[in-house]
């Protein structure tokens, strides 16, 4: 457990916020997902609602937190569509992979 808190410690506080947020819409202990490891975010699955719904809220995120924009975006902008941009990147890059109903 000390290495993955290590791990949580060594991101950047606009980071851990994603992080935090991201593991709150599946319910999933962002102490617990060991975010050093390759290809972690395929450790928890989400619905296509769920992804939108995060992705909206991180949008939302971006643009009223300063300190989050300088974390995660090359140009911190406030700018509505720059902000979805940066949150649809995340979502693709880092977002729990989908799950499809069979």
């Amino acid at each position: 457990m000390g290495e993955l808190k290590e791990s949580w410690d060594a991101l950047s506080p606009g980071v851990q916020k994603i992080l935090r947020m991201q593991c709150e819409a599946i319910d999933a202990d962002p102490e617990t997902v060991n975010f050093r490891a390759d290809r972690w975010w395929t450790s928890y699955t989400w619905p296509e609602y769920v992804e939108l719904e995060f992705q909206k809220k991180l949008s939302n995120e971006l643009m009223h937190d300063s300190r989050l924009r300088r974390d995660v975006m090359c140009v911190p902008s406030a700018n509505k569509k720059m902000c979805e941009q940066a949150a649809s990147e995340w979502v693709f890059l880092y977002g729990w992979t989908m799950k499809h109903d069979t």
